[in-house]
């Protein structure tokens, strides 16, 4: 049925509804105003969810960060998609093993911290060169610890990463190799 026979066909029964049979202006604009706001969103498309493949960097930064991808809402995705494209940015060869090394150290050391968190401290945790306070961080694991730690502390059970070790340890070797 054309948009027009619609209207004739609303205001037909309008008539009918009618004591008298006429119908106002008003009541006029007001049936096919209606009858249009029905047509157009009819005929507006949908939005379809477009399939693509799936950001490595993206994924590694939500895991990293304790979001579940299944259950990611626009405004979380978008606060990740934000982040991550600082950091491909900062780094354009970036490997997914690499974002989810330094979202642990970085989430290790700041609290509460999150994606942007990571890409705001990105190059603190990196492996470039480092300033002499950076060199003094207790979060990231100096070049050879593993060897320094078993010198200093032989009856120390050594775990798998520099993050495992107590805060106390992980200062006294940073002091030891400084």
């Amino acid at each position: 049925m054309t948009f027009a026979a619609k209207c004739r066909q609303a205001l037909s029964e309008e008539r009918e509804r009618c004591k008298d049979g006429k119908i106002t202006p008003a009541r006029w604009d007001e049936i096919v105003n209606g009858l249009y706001a029905i047509e157009r969103a009819m005929k507006r498309p949908r939005r379809t969810r477009i399939d693509r493949p799936r950001n490595p960097i993206f994924d590694a930064l939500a895991i990293a960060c304790g979001y579940d991808l299944a259950e990611l809402t626009h405004t979380g995705a978008k606060t990740i998609g934000v982040a991550a494209a600082e950091i491909r940015k900062a780094s354009p060869e970036v490997e997914p093993e690499e974002v989810t090394r330094r979202a642990k150290l970085i989430l290790a050391k700041y609290d509460k911290a999150g994606p942007f968190a990571v890409s705001a401290h990105w190059a603190e945790f990196g492996d470039g060169a480092r300033t002499e306070r950076a060199k003094r961080d207790p979060y990231v694991a100096p070049p050879n610890w593993e060897e320094r730690v078993r010198e200093m502390f032989p009856e120390l059970e050594m775990p798998a990463t520099w993050a495992e070790l107590s805060i106390t340890v992980r200062m006294e070797t940073i002091k030891r190799i400084a």
